[in-house]
């Protein structure tokens, strides 16, 4: 073997193994928080998080960027079991509301791609004299020492990140609807 292929795979386990003691280093549990103001009763806009059909009109993740998404529900329409699961290529899950106070908050439970990935949130609303404040929290923590799941767990953070923002847009945009139309 030639001293150059020896010094190439010796580089190569290297980096790999750097790459390994990274993503233990990553840590195994994040929480992510978004918050927006909008300007609706809470009575305007509880019934877009606890009826699970209503994630539709808000959600970024029923967007026409993930119109191969096939979305069926369970019999609970809303509150506490209510359920939305997801089918497409590349994911599946299933969103299943776990606790629900009238107008003040709800709590999921979000199972991607069978517990590959487990997400625990939370949306609360909090009134103020001109707003209320709506405030979306998720967290997960990942049990697994596997350098994949880890850098995967990172990603979906981000993205989850990204995506709070973007739906917490919509959810602003249709509840200050409703309140005008009221």
């Amino acid at each position: 073997m030639s001293s150059t292929l020896i010094i190439l795979l010796i580089v190569i386990v290297f980096a790999l193994l750097v790459t390994f003691i990274i993503t233990l280093m990553m840590p195994a549990a994040w929480t992510i928080e978004e918050r927006i103001g909008v300007y609706a009763g809470t009575k305007d806009i509880f019934p877009y998080l606890n009826q699970s059909k209503q994630w539709r009109l808000w959600s970024i993740w029923s967007g026409p960027a993930n119109a191969d998404i096939k979305w069926t529900y369970n019999d609970i329409p809303a509150g506490l079991g209510a359920t939305q699961q997801w089918q497409q290529l590349q994911s599946s899950g299933t969103l299943t509301i776990v606790q629900s106070n009238e107008e003040e908050s709800i709590q999921y439970h979000l199972d991607i791609d069978q517990q590959s990935f487990i997400v625990y949130g939370q949306l609360l609303l909090a009134p103020t004299d001109q707003q209320t404040i709506v405030i979306w929290t998720c967290r997960s923590e990942l049990n697994s020492f596997n350098p994949f799941k880890r850098l995967q767990s990172a990603a979906l953070r981000r993205m989850l990140t990204e995506q709070m923002q973007q739906s917490l847009a919509h959810l602003k945009a249709h509840s200050e609807q409703t309140a005008q139309k009221a």
